[in-house]
């Protein structure tokens, strides 16, 4: 009994100082202006758009909203995220997102997340018509075994088709071209046939998802 009594007087000090910290926490709380952003509830990947399920609404005091940040679900309507991976708790901002569903970016993680976009030369397949996006191919193109003995091969067993030559019509500076989803390794071969001038081909598959 006389260690709680020689005690007792720091555990109220203790806990005073504990009420008065709260009180002052409160206090500032109600002074202190604050604002609605939009925070992430959950993980949004590039290429996808933001919906009240991955959004919601907190207050903040103003001072710490950053620069760009948004505070209504109107202002995200439509738009996608392009500047990388968002994850919960992060205020979305301005510069998170874009009305970017066309842009090949966005088409890539749509329909072919974690791989890499590169074009086929210039002339390849020009034989098709008909391929669209998100069509399956098989790309050949030539391989070199010793000094004269050439074959053709298969690089890319299974690719996605992310843009045709039609689709780049739009675009005076772009090449007749086709551009196609591909692992990191299958980018370095095409990129090597690229550079010394092999010709390239693709035959269409019956589709499925991709691995």
């Amino acid at each position: 009994m006389l260690k709680i009594k020689k005690h007792i007087h720091i555990v109220l000090a203790l806990l005073i100082s504990c009420i008065a910290g709260y009180l002052i926490w409160y206090y500032l709380n109600l002074n202190i202006p604050s604002v609605p952003v939009l925070i992430i509830s959950e993980k949004v990947s590039i290429g996808k758009e933001l919906d009240s399920k991955s959004v919601r609404i907190k207050n903040y005091p103003k001072s710490a909203v950053p620069k760009g940040a948004l505070s209504s679900f109107s202002e995200i309507a439509g738009k996608t995220v392009v500047s990388g991976t968002l994850f919960p708790g992060d205020v979305v901002r301005d510069l998170h997102l874009a009305f970017d569903n066309n842009s090949l970016r966005s088409i890539l993680n749509q329909l072919a997340p974690g791989k890499e976009a590169i074009d086929l030369p210039e002339g390849t397949a020009s034989g098709f018509s008909g391929v669209a996006e998100g069509d399956h191919v098989k790309v050949f193109t030539e391989v070199v075994y010793g000094q004269d003995m050439v074959k053709v091969e298969s690089v890319v067993p299974d690719s996605i088709v992310l843009k045709t030559p039609q689709k780049l019509k739009n675009d005076i500076n772009s090449k007749e071209t086709y551009v196609i989803a591909v692992t990191s390794e299958e980018s370095v071969k095409i990129a090597e046939g690229i550079v010394t001038g092999k010709k390239f081909s693709f035959s269409l598959l019956p589709g499925g998802e991709i691995k």
